[in-house]
């Protein structure tokens, strides 16, 4: 993205990494340039493991091998920096979670990060086990 259009939409699975990589490039994203990213209950729908690779792509972090044989995206050019602003579902075992929690099952929706990063310790671990220098959060 450049000045002139500092800001776009684009349409990607957050699990292909070299797709996403290539529909952020073709808009004009350049790694080497400052970066915000901003999830709002993203994490939360993906699986553990798509949700940390797609984690320690964003922090520039060297690729990691996915099932079938591929790699990361974006190891050609290094990530300048950035940061990842994360508003994510919490608290899975106190009243509201776990209404919530029937109420999406109910509907064939899982929330898979919920369980996995429960709580804002867990989310800020997250974080620094893919690779961010430093990695904060805020109770609601």
């Amino acid at each position: 993205l450049d000045r002139s259009n500092p800001y776009a939409l684009v349409a990607a699975d957050l699990r292909d990494l070299p797709g996403l990589e290539a529909a952020l490039g073709a808009q004009g994203f350049d790694r080497s340039k400052p970066t915000l990213f901003l999830a709002e209950c993203v994490l939360v729908y993906m699986p553990d493991k798509d949700a940390s690779q797609l984690l320690a792509w964003a922090a520039g972090k060297p690729p990691t091998p996915y099932p079938g044989g591929g790699v990361g995206a974006g190891d050609a050019v290094p990530a300048g920096p950035a940061l990842f602003a994360a508003f994510e579902m919490i608290g899975p075992d106190d009243a509201f979670g776990q209404v919530m929690l029937r109420n999406l099952r109910a509907r064939g929706c899982e929330l898979y990060g919920m369980r996995a990063h429960p709580d804002l310790q867990a989310q800020r671990r997250r974080f620094a086990n893919a690779g961010w220098d430093l990695a904060a959060a805020d109770p609601p």
